[in-house]
């Protein structure tokens, strides 16, 4: 943990610096209150490489929670910028006359007061490609703002950024026709306005997957407001941009009890996808038949995690199926780490072996996500139920 009352809470570089990989700068902060100043991880104005490092949690009183750029370059490979925060713009970079390189790198959960949750060019050329822009905050420009000069993305992800004004995934504010460029890419789950053009000139938004194949402004899809060329969206996902609905099942008596004797079987609804599972109301997120025979307990849902909603996961065993809906609301199960649990106790008085499913064990039944594997079913589980055996003593009489 470091800190500078002006620039560079971690690094501040002059000449030529490389980062290796491995590298952590990490809780680092930078107190600059005037222009040309901040970067709460590094501050770059000459020449800067990293490969496979990590740039998380810095702030900066000003510009440029993790990386701050002037009249510099930086290229990064396979990096990860995360958490980082500004007060003012570029949560996680913030360019001024500088040249910006993104290749398979992860800009993910960044913060700006100002513009640019994720990437805020202010005078340079921003290009990415092949990288994943996730999850970022600002008032302007959730995930990149362009301010002037170019930003180019192709082959990228840009997914669930927000911006409290407009531009949830991209805001330009660039007057020249094609600065700002997203082809090749994903743009899914941003809030309104996802991809917005403050300036008549045209930008370019061209063959990207919107998360509908009706494609961007239609139902299910993400936004585009002002003159932005979206000629040739996709209809299919690319990019993996789909979810990812799993269903595992385990007992906890090692697969064999005693007739007579409760055990427990637990069903784990997990997403890991890189788009959230979203059921609306009624829509049925499980279905698993049951044996017949055995006397079932109440099913509970338990150890959720990134679950939205979660009081509306409504379980229940009805003739040995067990189902969970959706309540009214709807239920969100994140995406890559989404996951809960159904429980029940299971309670048979008859010796045989206990097979579930008897007939099918999905998450999702109905299709209501997509997905890009839709083979939702569960393996099957099987317990033996042993007839509980007593020994008499043999008496024997002469």
């Amino acid at each position: 943990y470091n800190i500078a009352n002006t620039s560079g809470g971690g690094i501040y570089n002059w000449a030529t610096l490389e980062i290796q990989a491995g590298s952590l700068i990490s809780s680092n902060e930078a107190f600059g209150t005037e222009e040309e100043q901040g970067g709460g991880g590094i501050y770059n104005d000459d020449t800067m490489t990293a490969t496979g490092s990590i740039i998380s949690d810095n702030r900066s009183s000003s510009d440029g929670g993790g990386l701050y750029l002037w009249a510099a370059s930086a290229t990064l490979d396979n990096c990860t910028v995360s958490g980082n925060f500004a007060s003012g713009g570029g949560g996680g970079f913030y360019l001024l006359g500088s040249d910006l390189s993104l290749d398979n790198s992860v800009i993910i959960s960044n913060t700006a007061t100002g513009a640019g949750g994720g990437i805020l060019n202010d005078a340079g050329t921003t290009t990415l490609n092949g990288s994943t822009v996730r999850e970022n905050t600002a008032a302007y420009g959730g995930g990149i703002y362009n301010g002037y000069y170019t930003t180019t993305v192709t082959g990228s992800r840009l997914l669930y950024n927000t911006a409290t004004t407009n531009g949830g995934a991209v805001y330009n504010n660039e007057e020249i026709d094609a600065a700002t460029g997203v082809t090749g890419s994903c743009i899914v789950g941003n809030s309104d306005i996802a991809f917005y053009n403050n300036r008549d000139e045209q930008q370019i938004a061209t063959g990207n997957w919107w998360g509908a194949g009706t494609g961007p402004n239609t139902s299910g899809a993400d936004t585009v407001l002002g003159d932005v060329d979206i000629s040739g969206y996709l209809t299919e996902p690319i990019l993996d941009c789909t979810s990812d609905l799993q269903v595992g099942k385990t007992n906890d008596t090692g697969g064999q009890t005693i007739v007579g004797s409760p055990f427990h079987w637990t069903l784990t609804i997990s997403n890991t996808g890189l788009l959230n599972a979203s059921f609306e109301t009624g829509h049925v997120i499980l279905e698993d038949n049951l044996p017949e025979g055995p006397s079932y307990g109440t099913p509970a849902v338990n150890n959720l995690v990134d679950i939205t909603n979660s009081a509306n996961i409504a379980c229940t065993i009805n003739q040995n199926t067990l189902t969970c809906e959706a309540l009214a609301g709807g239920v969100i199960i994140g995406s890559v780490t989404g996951s809960f649990e159904v429980s029940f106790s299971v309670t048979s008085d008859t010796p045989g072996t206990l097979v579930n499913p008897t007939g099918i064990c999905r998450v999702d039944p109905d299709g209501h996500v997509d997905e890009g594997d839709e083979d939702n079913s569960c393996p099957a589980d099987f317990v033996e139920m042993t007839a509980l055996a007593i020994y008499l003593p043999m008496v024997i009489r002469e």
